[in-house]
């Protein structure tokens, strides 16, 4: 592999392999050891570990906390809103009908909506709340928009 992003091509193979065997799914001790590091899924775990034999391979630094911190913050932008949000202009609810992942760090996912009282698209996001999208957000969003 060129990087050690191309580390992906074994998810499935190894990557299944060590969530299995080393119970990554359950409770067994590497799993155990990386939630004190900060990681909560086992998918994150193997592809930290598989990323981590490249960094070692090639003399690069591991960057363990850097990629804990990447992990914690993309589960908490995947999260759902909350069933409590609201258009903040009318109050009325949100049909919530996609999630458009931007990637970087921090992770940024935006879920996109319709209030039901105006049908106006809101945007929202875990660190932002409820807002109304400027005109590029309001292009992918009616590109992607399948209520569910």
């Amino acid at each position: 592999m060129k990087s050690e992003h191309g580390m992906i091509a074994y998810h499935f193979g190894p990557g299944i392999w060590m969530r299995n065997q080393w119970e990554l799914w359950g409770n067994g001790p590497l799993a155990k050891h990386m939630n004190k590091l900060g990681f909560t899924h086992p998918d994150d775990m193997s592809a930290t570990i598989l990323k981590t034999f490249w960094c070692k391979r090639h003399g690069k630094d591991f960057r363990l906390q850097e990629r804990a911190a990447y992990y914690a913050n993309y589960w908490k932008a995947s999260k759902d809103p909350p069933s409590s949000t609201r258009d903040p202009q009318d109050r009325s609810r949100i049909d919530w009908g996609c999630s458009i992942d931007m990637g970087g760090m921090p992770h940024r996912i935006i879920h996109a909506g319709k209030s039901q009282k105006t049908g106006r698209w809101l945007a929202y996001e875990h660190d932002k709340g409820v807002y109304v999208p400027d005109a590029s957000l309001l292009k992918l969003f009616t590109e992607s928009f399948r209520p569910r």
